[in-house]
């Protein structure tokens, strides 16, 4: 995002094109960490976003479990 832009127009890269892959190659080695890291959770529950009704489900039951 704005640290690659900021970065690109100080190192002198105007390539609009070139700032774009650039932002797109971070965000994806970003996502990648985060994956990484919540995946050292055993219990991690993986879910479709687009899952509303299980998405519901398990927080109904976390909800409802006894802590």
């Amino acid at each position: 995002g704005y640290r690659e832009f900021f970065q690109a127009m100080r190192n002198g890269e105007a390539s609009r094109n070139g700032i774009a892959a650039h932002i797109a190659r971070d965000c994806q080695l970003y996502a990648k960490r985060q994956y990484t890291f919540f995946r050292s959770f055993g219990n991690v529950h993986w879910m479709h976003p687009d899952d509303e009704s299980g998405i519901a489900s398990l927080v109904d039951a976390y909800r409802n479990s006894p802590r």
